[in-house]
C-alpha cells in the first residue's frame, strides 16, 4: 500500500483546522470566564438563617437598599468581646473574619434602632428578637439602641439563631465590609 505525501499534508492541514478553531473558542471561553469572575462570584449559604443555598454577588454593584440581599465579609466587633476575655458576657467569635456572609439589608443610615424587652425595633417597626444564649450557651449581647451612622447598615436574617445585626458581636455593617449585592439563585 502507497501513500502520498499530499495524504499526510491534508491530515496536518485539517488538524491545524481543527486546533486553531477549538482554540479560538477556548480563548472566548477563558475570556468569559475572567470577565464574569472579575464582576461577580457565587456565594453559598451553609445556614438556616436564609431560604436560599446559592447567590451571584455581584461585586460591582455595592449600593444595597432595604430590602436587598447583601454580601459582606463577617468582622467581629472588637469592643463586643476582646480576644482572651474571661468576661463571662462575650461569646467567643463563632463565624472566622473576612468570611463571607449574606443577610438581608433591613436598616439603613439615618433609621433608628431600638430594643423593648428582647425585641429589635428600626424606625418603631419589630424586626427580630433577641436571644440572650447562643447555642452554645455563650451570653449574646445587643446591638447598642440609636441612630444608624452614614455608611452604615442593619443586616439581617429571620431565621431565630441567625448571627445579625441585633447582636453586638457582629453590629452594624460597615459599608467598607460590603462586597457587593447578592441575588438568589437556588
Amino acid at each position: 500500500m502507497t501513500v502520498s505525501l499530499s495524504y499526510y499534508r491534508d491530515n496536518a492541514l485539517r488538524v491545524l483546522d481543527a486546533l486553531k478553531r477549538y482554540g479560538i473558542m477556548l480563548a472566548i471561553l477563558v475570556g468569559l470566564i475572567v470577565a464574569f469572575s472579575s464582576r461577580f462570584t457565587i456565594g453559598v449559604n451553609v445556614t438556616e438563617s436564609l431560604p436560599h443555598t446559592l447567590y451571584l454577588i455581584d461585586k460591582a454593584n455595592r449600593n444595597v437598599v432595604l430590602g436587598d440581599y447583601v454580601a459582606f465579609s463577617w468582622k467581629s466587633n472588637k469592643d463586643a468581646c476582646p480576644l482572651g476575655s474571661a468576661n463571662p458576657d462575650c461569646a467567643p467569635n463563632p463565624i472566622p473574619d473576612d468570611a463571607t456572609l449574606i443577610k438581608t439589608v433591613r436598616g439603613v443610615a439615618g433609621d433608628r434602632v431600638s430594643i423593648i424587652e428582647q425585641t429589635v425595633l428600626i424606625n418603631q417597626k419589630a424586626v427580630s428578637v433577641i436571644k440572650t444564649h447562643a447555642k452554645d450557651g455563650s451570653r449574646l449581647l445587643p446591638v447598642t439602641s440609636g441612630v444608624i451612622g452614614e455608611g452604615q447598615l442593619y443586616a439581617h436574617a429571620d431565621h431565630p439563631d441567625s448571627l445579625d445585626s441585633r447582636y453586638l458581636i457582629p453590629g452594624l455593617i460597615d459599608e467598607s465590609q460590603i462586597k457587593g449585592k447578592a441575588y438568589p439563585i437556588f
